[in-house]
Formats: structure tokens, C-alpha cells, sequence
């Protein structure tokens, strides 16, 4: 019988060692997994924003290189060079000025993801290398120029163009909301797994203490000797039935007096 005890409390040991550490590999893998899909999204959120500026800047520029034309302090080589570090780095990945934030650079992954979304941005740098040779051809002989209204006239088409092309590469959000919408149901499903698997390891432990309850009750009411329990007036709140035995009392009659 004790043999087969051990077998018992052995085979639940290990049971409950199996328990715990898929428990604990199974939390290692929703905060793993958490981790990286908000990283990923983070990313994807920080490309969209990053791309929608350049919308943006492309209006600036030409604003600025038609202020700079009428005499009036402008920078539109500043434009310029944003408008095509930031089309660079958005293809293959680099540091653009924040977009909100003083001064602030962020790193920014290269667009990998989706083909569609990578041709466009290599269009929209194309347009924008367009646009500001464009612009220097304004700037450079101004009104001097018989064809100074085609070319600013030109110069607000690719503006056009650049915005239209890039409000297309950052109007693929669907698949970056359909990877953040798997991303919740997938954090839901490993959370209620995580919660079975506590609730697993919870019933384990309450069996293995009931077990144990079990075999200490089995063991203390077979004994031979006298196992008595008192409270701290020194009055018997526990009689095993070995008093029967020993002093020929029942341990009914023993509850409660003083030993």
C-alpha cells in the first residue's frame, strides 16, 4: 500500500512539474509575441506617419520656391533635402526627422512588407527628384523665363502627383489594422490559455493538497500512539482514536477538556 502511495504522489509530483513549466513556457511566448507584434506595429505606424509628411513638405516646397521668386525669404533647398532623405529612408530604412517632436530624429525600418506599397514610394521619389528639378528651373530664371507660367504650372502638377502617390502607399493601412486586429484576437486566445492553464495548475494543487490531507489523516488515525492536538489554553481540539486503544476513552469524551 505505501509502495503504491509513492507511485501515486510521484506520478502527481511530475504531473504538476509538467504543468509549471508549460505554464511558464506559455507565458514566455504571449509576452515574446506581444513584445514583437507591437514592435512591428510600432514600425508600420511610424513608416504611415512618416510618409503621410511628405505630403506635406512637397506643398511647402513649392510654396517656398514661389515666395523665394518674388524676392521673399524662403528655403526651399531645406524642403528639398527633407523631401528626399526621408524618400530614401523610407525604402531603405534610415534616420528622418520626427514628426512630432522638436528637432527630434527617429530610426525608421525600411518598407519591406508589401510590394505594392515599396513601388509606390520608389514612384514617389521619382516624382519628387522631378519636382525639385523642376523647382531649380523656376528658381533659376524666374519671370525671366517665356515659359515661367508652364513651369510653375508643371511644378504644381508633380506636387499633385507626389501627394496623390504617396496618400496611395499610406492608403495601405488595411494590412497593417488586419495584422494589429490578428494581433488582439491572437493576445486573446494565449491570454485564455494562459488563464486554462492557471486554472489547471490550481485544481492540481488543490488535489495534491487534498491527497496529502488525505494520506496525513489516514496516517494519524491508524496510528498506534496517541497524537493529540491542543490550543494554546492547553485544551484538546483534536483526539486520535488511538485513546480508545491506549486508554479505553473515546475521543468524543476527551474534545475540549484539558489534558
Amino acid at each position: 500500500m505505501r509502495v503504491g502511495r509513492n507511485l501515486a504522489r510521484l506520478r502527481l509530483d511530475r504531473r504538476f512539474g509538467v504543468i509549471i513549466a508549460l505554464f511558464l513556457v506559455l507565458i514566455g511566448l504571449i509576452v515574446g509575441y506581444n513584445a514583437r507584434a507591437t514592435a512591428k506595429q510600432r514600425d508600420t505606424a511610424l513608416i504611415i506617419n512618416v510618409a503621410a509628411r511628405q505630403r506635406a513638405l512637397a506643398e511647402r516646397y513649392i510654396k517656398d520656391v514661389l515666395l523665394k521668386v518674388e524676392g521673399y525669404r524662403a528655403d526651399p533647398q531645406e524642403d528639398a533635402a527633407m523631401l528626399r532623405d526621408t524618400a530614401q529612408a523610407l525604402l531603405v530604412g534610415g534616420d528622418v526627422l520626427a514628426v512630432q517632436g522638436a528637432d527630434a530624429d527617429v530610426h525608421i525600418s525600411p518598407t519591406t512588407g508589401d510590394w505594392k506599397v515599396v513601388a509606390k514610394l520608389r514612384q514617389e521619389r521619382t516624382l519628387i527628384d522631378k519636382l525639385i528639378t523642376t523647382g531649380n528651373g523656376v528658381l533659376l530664371f524666374g519671370h525671366t523665363s517665356p515659359d515661367f507660367d508652364h513651369q510653375v504650372l508643371q511644378l504644381r502638377v508633380i506636387g499633385a502627383q507626389v501627394s496623390s502617390t504617396t496618400n496611395d502607399a499610406v492608403g495601405e493601412t488595411k494590412q497593417a489594422e488586419a495584422s494589429l486586429e490578428h494581433l488582439v484576437w491572437v493576445g486573446i486566445a494565449l491570454g485564455l490559455l494562459g488563464a486554462l492553464a492557471a486554472i489547471a495548475m490550481g485544481l492540481l494543487l488543490r488535489r495534491a493538497g487534498a491527497q496529502q490531507t488525505a494520506q496525513f489523516r489516514s496516517l494519524v488515525q491508524g496510528a498506534s500512539d496517541l497524537v493529540t492536538v491542543l490550543d494554546d489554553e492547553g485544551r484538546i481540539r483534536y483526539q486520535s482514536a488511538s485513546v480508545e486503544a491506549v486508554l479505553g476513552l473515546q475521543s468524543s469524551d476527551v474534545l475540549g477538556r484539558k489534558l
